[in-house]
């Protein structure tokens, strides 16, 4: 709580509610600023915050909505995420390389390989049928005290590069 001297005497404690506290962190991730609105909206790849509970924190970027055919993200978990799109094994691979990242970004290390880079992914489509693409899931640690464990996502559609080598 904070005590506020004023021309009336001293005010009563202010407590910051958790809306407020949620608002001010995501604007002190630039929600607001139409810098960052434009960048999400234009940014090829799909891109998203990472919370410290592998949860999606928005806004999330325009591609990202394209690449995972749906349109809501809010609290929605990393490996939710990916569940119904990866087999069990990829899935496993994913939860180890964030448990990797987390332990080295304590250790401010960073690791050498990425699991996640070419992992092929099943869309399913309105008919019922499934598209296959390949993804490759980029994570850089960010350096925000609002938000300690914060990690950016970023994710870019590699098919036609896999398509390529396989040919």
């Amino acid at each position: 709580s904070i005590r506020c001297r004023s021309a009336f005497g001293t005010l009563p404690p202010m407590f910051i509610t958790r809306k407020r506290h949620e608002r001010e962190k995501l604007e002190s991730f630039g929600v607001n600023s139409h810098l960052s609105e434009a960048i999400l909206r234009h940014v090829p790849q799909g891109v998203f915050l990472l919370d410290a509970k592998d949860k999606i924190v928005p806004p999330v970027s325009r591609s990202l909505t394209v690449l995972f055919r749906r349109q809501d993200f809010a609290n929605l978990g990393f490996e939710r995420l990916l569940k119904p799109i990866v087999t069990a094994t990829t899935l496993s691979l994913a939860r180890a390389h964030l448990k990797s990242l987390r332990s080295s970004a304590a250790l401010t290390e960073a690791p050498t390989s990425n699991p996640l880079k070419d992992v092929e992914v099943r869309l399913i489509n309105p008919d019922g049928s499934f598209d296959t693409a390949y993804y490759s899931f980029e994570f850089n640690a960010l350096d925000a005290a609002i938000e300690p464990g914060a990690w950016m996502v970023r994710v870019t559609d590699t098919s036609a590069r896999v398509q390529q080598a396989r040919e």
